[in-house]
């Protein structure tokens, strides 16, 4: 599958199928949204209109930005994207971020519950909401305590609601490991930030492998990967990108990873296709796909045996760059909201029971996958591996298993 050179933009596949009601809607609603606003454009409008319905949505899926207004020329038409047939073999990785709505969210947070803060109401943090994450914190008392997660991504940006645990690194030639991206630090905060993060007090390690444009190359993820590996206590790692191809020290590396007892989350990718994406297609990582608030399958997860788990991936909220918020959608939100609940599961585990990496690895996955609310055909499929992840009742079966050591 050749990709477009991409700033966490959109993808392009080759055997691209046509476009579903969802994206149709969401490019119509960019249309109004430019077009017919308070200073309405009618002649653009039906010019850009008719270009997106004359067949020419596929342009338009090239095109648009997750962070940027869709790009029409001064005559209503959408331009024609250059791609870089190369760009393969070149930088493999990429970001999975899928659409999102030019709506940006900018909330100062605010105390809910009683010592107790989130960033926004439960209609923004509906992920919050849909986990149980407030219950979960007041009945267990855990959030992240002792876990060291490790997040491999663009790095990550200075935020205000990022706190002093977080450890940066940079595994790129230029040494600089702060995010320039925006990609990073929306799923370390996801995980870690006060306010927006499921886990804020885990300590956080953001290992910088993709560039301002949000590619990167399977040799520096695997650098990283070796990096995580001589740590002396490693025990979660997030890995929100992916490839076509496979590697065979990639993958050997991540065997070493799973057999020290390290739980392994990647997201699925966004092109709604069975093709493998690595990591996630590897053996014991656990590959997550998204729905939305309803608990609908994103219209852009991939699917495919080695999906275990689907989380929510649409219009979810967390940091960005500039000390700013942003909501996003794409299996590169779902992956942290899992990676940040396995934490917390984690958390609670080391406090019922020593480190013993390779059971505790065993027992959260076991809790995951019991967990799950069932979505799709009965059992695991294709589309939401054993259903979608369920918060409270993981961590009640967490603490159960626990017990058992």
């Amino acid at each position: 599958m050749p990709y477009i050179k991409q700033d966490s933009r959109d993808y392009l596949d080759a055997g691209m199928t046509p476009a579903t009601a969802g994206e149709l809607n969401y490019a119509l609603t960019q249309l109004v949204n430019r077009y017919l606003g308070p200073n309405p454009n009618y002649q653009l409008f039906n010019d850009a209109l008719g270009a997106l319905t004359g067949c020419q949505l596929e342009l338009y899926r090239r095109r648009v930005s997750p962070y940027e207004d869709l790009k029409i020329g001064e005559n209503g038409d959408i331009p024609e994207y250059a791609t870089k047939s190369s760009f393969k073999e070149q930088t493999p990785y990429k970001t999975e971020v899928e659409y999102v709505k030019t709506e940006v969210v900018k909330l100062a947070p605010t105390w809910d519950g009683g010592s107790v803060q989130i960033a926004a109401t439960s209609e923004i943090l509906w992920d919050f909401r849909q986990l149980e994450i407030l219950k979960i914190w007041s009945e267990f008392g855990v959030q992240g305590e002792g876990v060291n997660v490790y997040v491999i991504d663009t790095g990550c940006a200075p935020h205000h609601m990022i706190g002093s645990n977080m450890v940066a690194s940079t595994f790129l030639s230029t040494g600089d490991p702060l995010d320039e991206n925006g990609h990073g630090t929306w799923v370390v905060g996801k995980i870690a930030a006060q306010g927006v993060g499921i886990a804020p007090e885990c300590n956080i390690y953001s290992l910088r492998v993709l560039g301002a444009d949000g590619s990167g190359s399977v040799a520096d993820t695997t650098a990283a990967l070796r990096w995580v590996l001589k740590q002396p206590a490693p025990h979660i790692i997030n890995m929100s990108l992916g490839s076509t191809s496979s590697s065979y020290a990639q993958r050997q590396v991540i065997a070493e990873l799973v057999a020290r007892g390290i739980t392994i989350v990647a997201a699925a990718g966004n092109e709604n296709t069975g093709e493998p994406c690595y990591p996630a297609a590897y053996p014991d990582v656990i590959a997550v796909a998204a729905t939305d608030e309803n608990d609908n399958r994103a219209w852009f997860s991939n699917y495919g045996g080695n999906i275990v788990v689907a989380a929510p991936g649409v219009s979810c909220y967390s940091t960005y760059l500039n000390e700013d918020y942003r909501k996003l959608q794409g299996t590169s939100m779902a992956s942290p909201t899992v990676a940040a609940l396995m934490t917390l599961g984690a958390s609670l585990y080391l406090q019922h029971t020593s480190d013993d990496k390779s059971k505790m690895r065993e027992d959260l996955y076991a809790a995951l996958v019991s967990s799950c609310k069932d979505l799709g055909e009965p059992g695991k499929d294709a589309y939401y591996g054993y259903g979608d992840l369920s918060g409270y009742t993981f961590m009640k079966e967490v603490q159960r298993l626990a017990a058992t050591r």
